[in-house]
């Protein structure tokens, strides 16, 4: 099944359901499967169909989300990029993924003109606001123009089965130059069902969306399992301490999915008593390792359990994770329900199961080095 279609699901299930909320601004389930179905409707109608691969660069945003689902919808495959990214980075990362279309901020194309400005060449442009750019540039489009474009016009016809490609999400492994891995429907649907099954994250839920959705642990944690589950996500850019503690005590945060680095930040900044954290449920953290000190003091200062895994982006992304009622601190937990983990001879982490990668775009070699014929991936990590 495609992730769009599951989606759909939750849309016609918690239809009033507030889904998201980005700067106070409520958007209903019901609202964001129509905004989805027009986006849908206009994707095709400009030209992007099935398989073509489009760059979604624009920040963590209701926008993001509309985008990701509707291209998805109509079997495009997204490649989430960084609005951060510098133009070494991204000219690397086009000249592999060759997008037919690409999605993002008018300032973001300013950025582009001048040396690197062939990257805008034969491209569907569609920016998330009207400027100056759109009249200077051949077939480009602002996202306000196309929810027009896209009423009251027939979403298209297309197969959704688990076979498409989903995303071409890239990562670096430590060697300085980009690879991008090739993640399906299937990989994402075994990640968010893993997901769901340890944090038990349901419809009676808020979550903080904080981390950018270019990255695959933000993107299923804070976005794909929330939505399919019926939760609301609470979106903010803001890493200023004192605002996100803010944030969790005015829209009763009760899932909380940051790296170790936020939670120390948080912890240099927390005063007992100053914020109201009481509605926090699930406190989950990944991306790196934190040492048992700072879960300590977490803990005993801030009165939250910190629950600690491991993932990379090429399985979807976790491997094995703690859980509530199954803690240990001094671990990232065990495998998830499906997947085999080993150690082999170079005490590298081998993983094998539905949620590891297809491969690396357009990479044979850096594919072979990683994914051996019986499908194990070698994640390169240390145990």
């Amino acid at each position: 099944m495609n992730i769009a279609a599951l989606l759909h699901d939750a849309v016609k299930e918690f239809k009033n359901k507030i889904a998201v909320i980005e700067n106070g601004e409520e958007i209903s389930y019901d609202e964001l499967g129509d905004k989805i179905d027009k986006l849908s409707a206009a994707f095709h109608k400009v030209g992007i169909r099935k398989n073509h691969r489009v760059a979604l660069i624009l920040p963590n945003s209701i926008e993001f989300i509309y985008c990701f689902f509707a291209l998805l919808r109509i079997n495009a495959v997204v490649s989430p990029l960084s609005p951060d990214s510098t133009l070494f980075e991204l000219s690397a990362i086009f000249n592999n993924l060759n997008p037919h279309a690409i999605i993002t901020l008018p300032l973001f194309t300013d950025r582009l003109r001048g040396e690197y400005s062939s990257l805008l060449e034969d491209k569907i442009l569609i920016l998330q606001d009207t400027a100056d750019t759109q009249r200077k540039i051949k077939n480009c489009y602002t996202l306000k123009n196309l929810f027009g474009l896209g009423d009251n016009r027939r979403i298209p016809n297309t197969e959704l089965d688990l076979d498409p490609i989903a995303t071409i999400l890239y990562t670096y492994r430590g060697i300085g130059y980009p690879l991008g891995a090739v993640l399906t429907h299937e990989n994402y649907r075994v990640g968010i069902q893993t997901y769901r099954e340890t944090t038990r994250v349901s419809s009676q839920h808020r979550v903080l969306s904080l981390l950018p959705l270019s990255h695959i642990y933000p993107l299923v944690g804070c976005m794909l399992a929330p939505l399919i589950s019926g939760a609301t996500i609470v979106i903010s850019r803001n890493y200023m301490p004192r605002s996100i503690l803010k944030i969790i005590e005015d829209y009763k945060i009760n899932y909380f999915t940051v790296v170790p680095s936020i939670y120390n930040l948080l912890l240099q900044h927390y005063k007992g008593g100053e914020y109201d954290l009481s509605s926090l449920t699930c406190c989950i953290t990944g991306g790196a390792y934190m040492p048992l000190h700072i879960q300590d003091a977490i803990k005993i200062r801030m009165g939250l359990e910190v629950l600690q895994g491991y993932g990379l982006t090429e399985a979807s992304p976790i491997v094995t994770a703690n859980r509530e009622g199954d803690n240990d601190p001094t671990s990232v937990g065990r495998p998830l329900a499906g997947l085999e983990v080993r150690v082999n001879d170079n005490h590298e982490i081998m993983v094998r199961g539905p949620n590891v990668m297809l491969g690396y775009w357009r990479n044979p070699e850096a594919t072979a080095a990683v994914l051996d014929g019986e499908g194990w991936l070698n994640t390169g990590d240390q145990a």
